[in-house]
């Protein structure tokens, strides 16, 4: 990321992450957003920006699975090059908000799990850029093939 990028973070991020990603890259600038305003608002008017950190946890928010993944859609398809989801998985895990199928399901990769706080916490990521491999046949050459629009039809 570049040096003079900012990072949106979208819902309520521990101040100790956040302060450890400031000590990491001093000159990264956070810009918060609310997963309210991100649920409710359908047009980012062309905003872009390089990553996005998604932060879910089930015993602090409100949020349910559908809501979940109304908010991981748009912060990949409206928001964010790039989208970084943690996810905490309750004591108790046939309550917890999100899954890794959930994640799978929207196109998201597991990247690792960790103990935070004596809860489990699941990264996930987006990537547009690594999303889909384009096979060898997907190209100019085997596609339309122009030359052959002016042949008869062949039955």
């Amino acid at each position: 990321m570049p040096p003079d990028a900012t990072l949106l973070v979208i819902g309520e991020v521990p101040d100790r992450f956040t302060a450890n990603l400031r000590q990491l890259s001093p000159a990264l600038k956070c810009e918060s957003v609310p997963v309210k305003t991100v649920l409710a608002v359908t047009d980012y008017k062309g905003r872009n920006w390089p990553l996005a950190l998604v932060f879910s946890d089930p015993v602090s928010t409100a949020a349910g699975k559908s809501e979940t993944r109304i908010l991981l859609s748009r912060a990949r398809d409206l928001m964010a090059q790039r989208v970084m989801h943690i996810s905490v998985v309750d004591e108790n895990p046939s309550q917890s908000a999100w899954s890794l199928s959930d994640s799978l399901a929207l196109g998201y990769l597991a990247l690792g799990s960790g103990v935070c706080d004596s809860r489990v916490c699941t990264l996930y990521e987006f990537d547009i850029h690594s999303y889909k491999v384009s096979p060898d046949w997907l190209n100019a050459k085997n596609w339309a093939n122009p030359q052959r629009w002016d042949l008869p039809f062949e039955e």
